[in-house]
């Protein structure tokens, strides 16, 4: 696959990653605290199965695909960077994430956890943030590469 290509397959799954992080950090996450304790855990639950088969397959074909860009660009410290942006996000994901959203479905409703999970979220939305400038600077840098009236 030619690098240009690669590259904007990342750029792409990296965007709507972060484009739906933001809108769980912001909107999401924190209207856990106004569900109510009576249905937070239904609620819960309809979170997980609707959000998982939107942002499983885009995970791991972000996986994938920063994998193979990082691979065949060794040389390159901003693939490296961006990889190693994921160490944060799947070990967040694995092993804060998704238990707390187990606790929530299980348990109900938590103020403790949810807050935990809202503040703690930062890291994934703030990791996503970072792997999408550097692959919008190395898209920039690719694109003004071009000699201009070339389509």
């Amino acid at each position: 696959m030619p690098y240009t290509l690669a590259l904007l397959i990342t750029f792409l799954l990296t965007a709507l990653l972060t484009g739906l992080i933001w809108t769980v950090q912001l909107v999401h996450y924190p209207s856990f605290l106004n569900v109510g304790s009576d249905s937070l855990s239904q609620y819960e639950s309809l979170h997980r199965k609707r959000i998982f088969p939107l942002v499983g397959p885009l995970m791991v074909a972000e996986l994938i695909a920063t994998g193979y860009l990082t691979f065949t660009q060794l040389t390159n410290n901003y693939h490296i960077l961006a990889a190693l942006l994921l160490l944060p996000i799947w070990l967040h994901t694995w092993f804060f994430a998704a238990p707390a959203h187990f606790l929530l479905s299980k348990f109900g409703y938590d103020e403790k956890v949810i807050r935990r999970l809202v503040s703690s979220n930062w890291i994934r939305t703030l990791a996503w943030t970072i792997r999408l400038t550097i692959y919008f600077a190395l898209v920039y840098t690719l694109m003004s590469d071009y000699p201009q009236g070339v389509t």
